[in-house]
């Protein structure tokens, strides 16, 4: 996730001097949002489910992120409100907030994710015994 929005942010610097800028910058910085957006619901989905694939794992987090926008926002608001307290207070903020509002967002995107990590588990539960093997490649 931090490399895809790196990615996406070399992207939109070089595209703010083109011609074609006005039309791709917009969407690129709605992408970078969506990742960072997305990153905290990978990172629960990774720690809460052991044997899950990459691309599944990305996949649940974007539509997590996409119906729960309000939580995500929140996340979102936490996280700059973050970067701009280590920016403006850094020893502050990284001795007294940071555990706190790190925990905040793990709990929020926790909170958004769970629900859709157990109804996964207990349609692969209800399956018959051969239908669980492939469910857990």
């Amino acid at each position: 996730m931090a490399g895809a929005g790196l990615v996406l942010c070399v992207d939109i610097v070089w595209a703010a001097n083109t011609a074609v800028g006005v039309y791709v910058v917009p969407a690129l910085a709605m992408t970078v949002v969506l990742v960072l957006a997305a990153w905290p619901a990978a990172i629960v989905m990774v720690t809460e489910v052991r044997h899950a694939h990459v691309v599944s794992v990305v996949r649940l987090a974007l539509v997590v992120v996409a119906r729960k926008w309000y939580l995500s926002l929140l996340n979102l608001l936490v996280m700059v409100g973050t970067l701009l307290g280590l920016i403006a207070q850094p020893f502050l903020v990284a001795a007294l907030g940071s555990g706190f509002l790190l925990h905040l967002v793990w709990a929020n995107a926790r909170w958004m994710v769970l629900p859709s990590i157990t109804s996964k588990a207990v349609d692969a539960e209800r399956r018959p015994v051969a239908d669980r093997a492939s469910y857990r490649r």
